[in-house]
């Protein structure tokens, strides 16, 4: 009943909308974003009937993907959701988010700095809802050979990639060592000994890879990603007196050498120097190449630099600050990029003082707002060489899978099958559109 009434008042306000009126379009706005959460954009579509549908879609503006321009729409912010909890005696608290287990949801460890204990303690949460209502679970089982509790290093940034390539996630930690009289910044790495389903961490090891300590660095913010296309991770990461770093990644996929770092502003001619921020590499406009995106600390604000070049010949565009209704909040710290919700979009969690923050992207950067797509149905879930769709009755138009990056991943499609044997280990997001324009999606597992 109460669903009906907000839908009645949503739809009574767009027909009589003044689309210049900042504060009318803003009402609306928040009308529906609250009434997304418990239904259907199918039952709202419906609901609103078409007069009132087309103004939605007026305010929350569609772009065509073929653009290959940056669209984003971020909802409010919201603090400890899906079940997170603060943690007690946690003054930093920094997630890292991927699916660990492989079974088609996203999985979280959250690093955070234990004032009492003078240490930074691991937390895994296993997400035991679904992809379309997730709840995150204290696993209280540990994942790690040793303690991660270490007296060592008070703060750590912890972040998810497959470093070794063999299928599974590991940790790459950056963190300060306080055991030094300088304090100097180092990285930790925990190699995921388990497996794709299974995950069990080895010791930290320090400063892997090639990496070395730098003298004043303090602490380091990592971010990995294969940046320039040729096949192996590259790392983004600032620290607090030297700001933000490119460690490029001259090894191989399966053993990574990282190169001395260099500035990244001059790495990639970028007009504007930045210092010490929060970093994420992610294709936040589905367009094939990965982008930077930041929490800059000075300005305090989000910051987006749009990769317009290619994905072996990265340009970057200058920074837009705080794209799609994004700011900064006084306790937004670590920022984590990753298709969340059941759809390719790049939704974002970021760490805080006391807490995990999440924001929804309410619009595909492909161009499709969140109101239009409607769930498919494909079989099986998780498979190692093809899906079928089992419920699309409209011939398909056009297909894409994305992964938890948002980046668009070479698959072959005829008729309702999709052969996935090109893809990698992991979860990924198939996108439909018919004949008739309507707008799919479906998540799926490779394995």
């Amino acid at each position: 009943m109460l669903h009906s009434r907000q839908l009645s008042i949503l739809k009574n306000k767009l027909l009589h909308l003044d689309t210049n009126s900042i504060k009318e379009v803003s009402v609306c706005r928040s009308t529906y974003i609250n009434i997304r959460k418990n239904i259907s954009p199918v039952q709202i579509k419906r609901a609103l009937g078409g007069a009132a549908f087309a103004v939605l879609l007026q305010i929350l503006p569609i772009q065509s993907g073929a653009q290959n321009r940056a669209v984003f729409n971020f909802g409010s912010p919201q603090f400890n959701p899906f079940g997170l909890q603060s943690i007690q005696g946690a003054s930093i608290t920094l997630p890292a988010l991927t699916d660990l287990d492989n079974d088609g949801d996203v999985d979280m460890i959250v690093a955070f700095s234990d004032t009492t204990a003078y240490q930074s303690i691991f937390k895994y949460y296993l997400n035991e809802g679904t992809i379309n209502n997730p709840e995150f679970v204290d696993n209280g089982a540990s994942i790690f050979a040793d303690s991660i509790a270490s007296a060592d290093f008070i703060f750590s940034a912890p972040v998810f990639a497959d470093l070794d390539n063999d299928g599974d996630q590991d940790i790459l930690a950056g963190t300060s060592d306080y055991a030094s009289s300088t304090y100097d910044g180092k990285f930790i790495f925990f190699e995921n000994t388990g497996s794709a389903t299974n995950p069990q961490f080895a010791a930290g090891v320090n400063n892997p890879f090639n990496l070395t300590p730098l003298e004043t660095s303090l602490f380091w913010i990592p971010a990995l990603a294969d940046i320039d296309a040729d096949g192996d991770l590259d790392m983004l990461a600032s620290s607090y007196y030297l700001g933000a770093q490119f460690f490029k990644n001259s090894g191989t996929p399966n053993a990574p050498q990282f190169d001395a770092p260099i500035d990244l502003s001059t790495a990639f001619e970028i007009s504007q120097q930045i210092g010490f921020s929060f970093p994420a590499l992610a294709d936040m406009d589905n367009d094939g190449d990965i982008d930077i995106f930041i929490n800059d600390y000075y300005s305090a604000a989000f910051i987006f630099f749009e990769n317009t070049g290619t994905p072996a010949a990265p340009v970057f565009s200058t920074g837009v600050q705080n794209p799609g209704n994004l700011s900064v909040t006084q306790a937004d710290l670590t920022p984590n990029l990753i298709a969340f919700d059941g759809d390719p979009d790049l939704d974002l969690f970021t760490g805080s003082v006391t807490g995990v923050i999440f924001r929804e992207n309410l619009q595909f950067g492909v161009g499709f707002n969140n109101l239009m797509v409607q769930s498919i149905t494909v079989s099986p879930t998780v498979s190692h060489d093809v899906i079928n769709i089992t419920n699309l009755k409209k011939p398909i138009q056009q297909a894409y899978v994305y992964d938890m990056l948002g980046r668009i991943q070479p698959v072959v499609i005829s008729g309702n099958t999709v052969s996935i044997q090109s893809l990698t280990n992991g979860t990924f997001h198939l996108v439909v559109i018919d004949n008739q324009g309507e707008v799919y999606t479906a998540p799926f597992v490779k394995q």
